[in-house]
């Protein structure tokens, strides 16, 4: 059996206003492999989400 993960999660740091809004924990997002893979077939260390905000791999 293929057991082949097809999602990863990446994190990102609390905006400012979220830490003034008691948000300020890492805010964590799991997204579909192939949307953060590069042409080469590697995974990016960071992309940008629609949210406009940056997130990181672990």
């Amino acid at each position: 059996m293929n057991k082949e993960k097809t999602t990863i999660e990446y994190w990102r740091h609390p905006t400012e206003s979220e830490i003034k809004f008691g948000e300020g924990a890492i805010h964590w997002l799991t997204v579909d492999i192939e949307k953060v893979k590069k042409p080469n077939g590697k995974l990016k260390k960071w992309f940008i989400h629609t949210d406009g905000l940056r997130y990181n791999r672990p």
